[in-house]
């Protein structure tokens, strides 16, 4: 498989359903980074909802890589619009990216994130950003490869059970 056979465009919306192979093994993945990272296996219904109405949202951008007719990676990204009087006022957020692991380092992850970035571009948004689990040694690679660089570093800590009233 070369990277120029493979077809980078929007996902349409009677293709969401194509792209549950592909979250359930992004969600997988990261499931087998820690318990913080765990994901509902059932959750596919609501996922397939958030999709399809991104997919119908100008201010999000599903992008799908397609090999023979057949979905092999994804890129999700939306416009973040910052707190007012905080720099940049938008940022191009990409919230999910996405390859079949026997299609990757044929450049079709960074086929997908360029092609992201042209979208945020051709809004007006020149600061991307996005996050990775700690753990993602591989995707730190990559992003660094893509010329990202660290910004921030997030916390997160798992309290138990909420209290509801």
């Amino acid at each position: 498989m070369s990277s120029e056979k493979v077809n980078i465009r929007p996902v349409l919306l009677p293709e969401i359903d194509e792209m549950r192979p592909l979250w359930e093994s992004f969600a997988r993945l990261h499931a087998r980074m820690g318990p913080l990272y765990r994901y509902n296996p059932d959750a596919w219904p609501d996922v397939r909802i958030r999709l399809a109405a991104a997919v119908q949202d100008e201010q999000f951008h599903l992008l799908g890589a397609f090999w023979e007719n057949k979905m092999i990676g994804y890129c999700l990204g939306f416009i973040f619009r910052n707190y007012a009087g905080y720099f940049p006022e938008e940022i191009g957020y990409i919230n999910e990216l996405f390859v079949l692991e026997e299609k990757r380092r044929k450049r079709v992850g960074s086929r997908l994130v360029r092609g992201m970035e042209d979208w945020f571009r051709d809004r007006g948004i020149r600061f991307f950003q996005l996050g990775i689990a700690a753990p993602n040694r591989d995707a730190a690679r990559f992003w660094e490869q893509m010329g990202y660089q660290i910004y921030s570093v997030g916390y997160m800590k798992d309290a138990g059970p909420a209290h509801l009233a």
